[in-house]
C-alpha cells in the first residue's frame, strides 16, 4: 500500500510540474480566453485581496508550489513585470498551491520575491481555473477577458505589454 502510494505522489509530482504545454484537448491555449473567476484569497500578511477591486487593471495570475522547479525559473519574470509597470494599471497576483504558511514565507525571502503571494488553502482556485499543471499562467484584460497561457510566461509577457500599449475603447472612440 506504501509503495502505490509512493508511486502516486512520485507520478503526480513528474506531471503537474512539467514545464511543457498543457494539452489543448479541453480548449485552453495561448491567447486562448477561458472563463474568468472572481475571488478573495489571504495574502501572506493576512489581509484579503479581492480580484473584483482590479477590473480597471491587466491582470497576471500565475499558480505554482516551492518545490516546482520551473516555477522559480519564472520568478525572475515576475519580479521584473511587477516592479517595470505601472500599479496603477497592471498587477500580478501569485498564488500558491503548498498550503505550508511557515515554509512559504522562507522560500519568498530566500528568493527574494517582491510581488504578491496569495494563499490557495486547498487548492479551490486552482480548481476553478481547471489548473492541470503548474506553473500556469492567466492574463485578465479590463474588459475581464482571461487568457490561458499555462507555463508560458514569456507569451504572458507579450500578451500584458500588448494590453497595456493599447487604447483603451474610450480613447478610440474620441479619435
Amino acid at each position: 500500500m506504501k509503495k502505490n502510494l509512493l508511486l502516486c505522489a512520485v507520478t503526480f509530482l513528474l506531471f503537474s510540474c512539467t514545464g511543457k504545454k498543457i494539452d489543448d484537448s479541453a480548449g485552453l491555449g495561448k491567447d486562448r480566453i477561458v472563463e474568468t473567476v472572481d475571488f478573495v484569497l489571504q495574502d501572506m500578511s493576512g489581509a484579503e485581496i479581492d480580484t473584483r477591486l482590479f477590473r480597471d487593471k491587466v491582470i497576471l495570475i500565475n499558480f505554482w508550489a516551492t518545490w516546482c522547479p520551473y516555477c522559480l525559473d519564472e520568478i525572475p519574470a515576475l519580479n521584473d513585470l511587477n516592479s517595470s509597470l505601472s500599479p496603477e494599471k497592471f498587477r500580478v497576483f501569485s498564488i500558491n498551491i503548498d498550503g505550508d504558511q511557515q515554509n512559504l514565507k522562507k522560500f519568498i525571502n530566500k528568493y527574494g520575491i517582491g510581488y504578491p503571494v496569495l494563499i490557495d488553502r486547498g487548492t479551490k482556485i486552482a480548481s476553478l481555473y481547471k489548473v492541470r499543471g503548474i506553473p500556469a499562467n492567466f492574463v485578465i484584460d479590463t474588459s475581464g477577458n482571461t487568457y490561458f497561457y499555462g507555463p508560458d510566461i514569456n507569451s504572458a509577457k507579450l500578451k500584458i505589454r500588448d494590453l497595456l500599449s493599447a487604447p483603451k475603447d474610450s480613447e478610440i472612440s474620441k479619435k
